[in-house]
């Protein structure tokens, strides 16, 4: 991970680190192998070089950050804009430095000759807000979509899907259905596995898929995605400063998808019943995983599958 801007510097990084050690079992072993690397990713140490910050600085724009220690903390809406501009710049760097280090990867796959050989997959953990709903970093169990959204890209070594983009919901739970049917061909549903494997969204324009992801936080937040909606409701059953914002709709906060990427505009007041029939989804669905029951793929009422711009 030498290339761009602050080359040297990139090296020394934690990130780089991780990457070279991948490297380093790559070009070690003869013998087909699975290689996982799991890196700490924004919630490790920020030590990108600050050459990378000021790089996407303008004259007049505020100072970079300079700690390396990962940011988790709230923001007032009245607080200056230049707070989530310098923590969005030092974003990007460490973003720039992961980009770096990937290129790297893949380049000496390249090099030996046996990229050709190699399934690639790379998937977030978990997103990292930046203050889109006036937190920056951390764990925002609020269940926005910038908490939640990751992504998932992958590499297959016949090519299958080359230059694919899918909007289905999908889940890190169907990651090891994934592995095992393209390497075993064994499907989800003789392993009984919790997932789904992606393998049918890359093969084909069109595939039955599921209808509703259900996110849960330790403090009760329930989230709720479907292709047209996104919904959110907070343990009281309502939505963020209900008293303020949702006077006329207490169920909670509902959200158009995919328009409304970064779920800024609430419409459950204009279409409560969209906002009551996907809270009681999320109760239906929440009483199944009590209780130990499988979920079906198709979860939604017909009149809650399709979205306002439908």
């Amino acid at each position: 991970a030498t290339a761009g801007a602050g080359a040297p510097a990139v090296s020394q990084t934690a990130v780089a680190r991780l990457f070279a050690a991948a490297s380093e079992a790559i070009t070690e072993s003869d013998e087909k192998q699975f290689l996982w690397v799991h890196s700490r990713g924004m919630v490790g140490p920020w030590d990108a070089p600050l050459e990378l910050q000021e790089s996407l600085r303008d004259e007049g724009d505020p100072p970079p950050v300079e700690s390396t220690e990962p940011p988790d903390f709230n923001i007032e809406g009245s607080d200056d804009p230049d707070i989530t501009f310098r923590y969005a710049c030092a974003y990007a760097a460490q973003v720039m430095v992961l980009d770096a280090c990937w290129e790297s990867l893949l380049t000496l796959l390249q090099s030996t000759g046996v990229v050709d050989d190699w399934l690639v997959i790379l998937l977030g953990v978990r997103g990292f807000p930046l203050g889109e709903h006036l937190h920056i970093g951390g764990i925002d169990e609020r269940l926005y979509v910038e908490q939640l959204h990751t992504p998932w890209l992958t590499r297959f070594p016949d090519g299958l899907g080359r230059l694919a983009r899918r909007g289905e919901l999908t889940s890190h739970l169907d990651l090891l259905p994934t592995l095992r049917e393209y390497l075993f061909d064994e499907t989800s549903t003789t392993s009984r596995l919790d997932g789904t494997s992606i393998l049918p969204l890359a093969d084909k324009l069109s595939t039955p898929w599921r209808d509703a992801v259900l996110s849960t936080s330790d403090k009760g937040t329930h989230a709720i995605r479907t292709p047209g909606w996104s919904f959110r409701r907070e343990a009281n059953g309502s939505g963020e400063n209900t008293d303020r914002i949702l006077t006329n709709a207490p169920v909670g906060q509902l959200f158009v998808r995919p328009d409304d990427r970064w779920e800024a505009n609430d419409i459950a007041g204009l279409c409560s019943d969209v906002a009551t029939g996907l809270s009681d989804v999320v109760d239906s669905m929440s009483e199944q995983l009590r209780t130990d029951q499988p979920l079906e793929s198709s979860t939604l009422p017909a009149e809650l599958c399709s979205s306002a711009g439908s």
